[in-house]
């Protein structure tokens, strides 16, 4: 059970409290594209394409014949990692880091204190305790099973007997989306700035790259709407914005948190997981191709085009190169409403009611009414005839007849609800990391569909 904001478990009559869980930052390189397949490093700074090792400062040559390509590995006076395939010379992305679990809480367990391995199981006796795991303690009539699960937001339950607490779990911190000045794309730092020719880059704190005649300026501003944007001469471009923490929303004491999808954005194009096919004309004039995004078997997502298939790098921050045309890594949020996947360019329906949301998340549609997405837009699908919601950041707005306010409030739906649903937020989905990059900072879509909730 939880109070004060600790986790406490019961085990017979005792009582005790589980240490939070902490988050460390480990930084993933970026794959590496030569020709039209992906190759994800093996190490921080190594990558094995065909059966040969190149890391930086080497070279291999690809090919027999007179069909060879050189590839080598150097770092420029930015400080980047570039790749030169042939004549061509590209600079690999900055990989941001992905907020990872450092290790699960002690846990005491009648009378033992057990500590987490690296697999992040525990050893009681000579059983392990994991994730889908149960263990007996003690002998004859006086026996407790001990049991540990993942529940339907992904969090990680301990099952004492009867009793059932949730392990506490770490809050993941986004970073920066990445900036481009010249033909450089630049990614953020752990303290969210970016280094740029051997200067750092901060809000308010311009810097000069070049010297003599040839000279830029570089600013990062804020502009009036509140929105960052990089200044590279005259050039001013926005940065989509990014929330400080993913927060958790309580509907009903259920917990629910967003699910983030990526996306793939060239022009007016976006490719998602399991989104549908766009077509694509390679610059070259070749024939037209079909591309889609999977998630294959592994849970990992494939790059479909025509009849090739090739597997992304969960960690995948640089630009996906496809039929010679260059999408750029876009993150957003997912949702899940009424036992339906919610994401730009898919349409659902919901007690009759088509419900979309519209290119880049702007906005969400319900039948003929739009509504812009500030930061939170509520309803209730078909949920109990009262429930609390909690969000821990301030809403920015309300619609229908339904108000946000800055504490708790209490929602109150109508007796009309919808088969099979409850109070429905964005379920997040165990399976899928919490990925590094620009989300475009949706928290929960609680859709007002057909008036069924109302006040």
């Amino acid at each position: 059970m939880t109070s004060g904001g600790q986790t406490h478990y019961i085990v017979d009559s005792s009582t005790g409290v589980l240490a939070a869980l902490t988050s460390s930052f480990a930084p993933l390189p970026a794959p590496l594209i030569v020709g039209s397949k992906s190759y994800t490093a093996k190490s921080q700074s190594k990558y094995v394409v065909g059966e040969q090792t190149i890391a930086v400062g080497t070279t291999v040559t690809l090919g027999a014949g007179v069909s060879t390509t050189v590839v080598a590995l150097q770092t420029n006076s930015f400080g980047q990692t570039e790749v030169m395939i042939g004549s061509s010379i590209l600079a690999l992305p900055t990989a941001t880091a992905l907020a990872t679990s450092a290790g699960s809480p002690a846990l005491t367990v009648g009378g033992q204190t057990l500590t987490a391995n690296h697999q992040n199981a525990y050893v009681v006796s000579d059983s392990t305790l994991g994730v889908g795991k149960t263990v007996i303690l003690g002998s004859g009539a006086s026996t407790t099973a001990v049991g540990m699960q993942t529940n339907s937001v992904g969090s990680t339950e301990i099952v004492v007997g009867s009793s059932t607490s949730l392990l506490s779990a770490s809050t993941a911190t986004l970073v920066p989306p990445p900036i481009v000045v010249g033909t450089r794309t630049i990614a953020a730092n752990a303290q969210s700035r970016y280094t740029v020719a051997g200067h750092t880059l901060a809000v308010g704190f311009p810097i000069t790259i070049g010297s003599g005649a040839s000279t830029t300026i570089v600013v990062l501003q804020t502009n009036s709407a509140g929105a960052t944007e990089v200044l590279v001469g005259s050039s001013t471009s926005v940065l989509p914005t990014v929330p400080s923490s993913i927060n958790l929303v309580t509907v009903a004491g259920e917990t629910y948190m967003p699910s983030i999808v990526t996306g793939y954005i060239h022009d007016a194009q976006t490719l998602y997981p399991n989104g549908p096919s766009i077509t694509l004309t390679p610059t070259s004039g070749t024939s037209a191709l079909l591309a889609a995004l999977k998630t294959g078997a592994a849970g990992v997502t494939e790059l479909v085009v025509g009849s090739t298939t090739s597997t992304l790098s969960p960690a995948a921050t640089a630009p996906l190169v496809v039929a010679e045309q260059t999408f750029t890594p876009n993150l957003q949020s997912e949702y899940i409403i009424a036992g339906q996947t919610l994401y730009p360019g898919t349409v659902i329906t919901v007690s009759g009611t088509p419900v979309s949301l519209e290119a880049y998340a702007t906005a969400v549609v319900v039948g003929t009414s739009t509504e812009g997405l500030g930061g939170y837009i509520m309803s209730g699908l078909g949920g109990p005839s009262s429930g609390t919601l909690t969000t821990p950041t301030t809403p920015v707005m309300a619609t229908s007849a339904v108000s946000v306010t800055k504490t708790t409030s209490t929602v109150a739906a109508s007796a009309a609800t919808v088969s099979g649903t409850g109070a429905v937020a964005s379920r997040g989905r165990a399976e899928r990391p919490w990925g590094s990059a620009w989300c475009l900072g949706l928290s929960v879509v609680l859709l007002a569909a057909s008036g069924v909730l109302k006040t």
